[in-house]
């Protein structure tokens, strides 16, 4: 009887052996899985940060390209509205005849023509003398005088 006790005890201590080892093997696929699961967390996490950033970045270089956009708008639109008051000027102004009448003014001078004197044909120069008066010279060397700004020339016999 004592080997048939022994027998039977040996056999409860593998079979409890047996169990053991089976909720080792168990609790070791438990393990397994909450790393897998944690991982797979973990990487699933790591996407929506980057699909985030990428969204951020997205919307970052919307907003610089925007931004571009409505410069070169702006710029554009002063560039044509700097142009519209050229052509009022340029088809009013007395260079072509139109408006003989009128004189144009540019910054702080009205420009007006003067005729040379009679006998002179081409100019050479025309300077200005420290009292104020025009002196011309012609190319054949003739030499004219203006007291009054070139309104009336009278040759020098110099």
């Amino acid at each position: 009887m004592q080997s048939a006790e022994k027998v039977e005890s040996a056999e409860r201590v593998k079979a409890v052996e047996r169990v053991k080892a089976v909720e080792r093997v168990k609790a070791a696929e438990r393990s397994e899985s909450a790393e897998r699961s944690e991982s797979a967390e973990r990487l699933e996490s790591e996407k929506k940060m980057e699909t985030a950033e990428r969204m951020e970045a997205m919307r970052k270089r919307a907003g610089k390209k925007t931004v571009c956009l409505l410069a070169v708008i702006m710029m554009m639109m002063s560039l044509a509205a700097g142009c519209g008051g050229q052509e009022e000027a340029a088809g009013s102004g007395g260079q072509d005849g139109e408006g003989a009448g009128q004189q144009a003014t540019m910054g702080r001078y009205v420009e007006s023509e003067r005729n040379l004197p009679d006998p002179l044909e081409e100019a050479g120069g025309i300077y200005k003398l420290p009292d104020g008066q025009l002196v011309l010279i012609g190319r054949q060397g003739e030499l004219f005088v203006s007291k009054d700004n070139g309104a009336v020339w009278v040759q020098d016999s110099r």
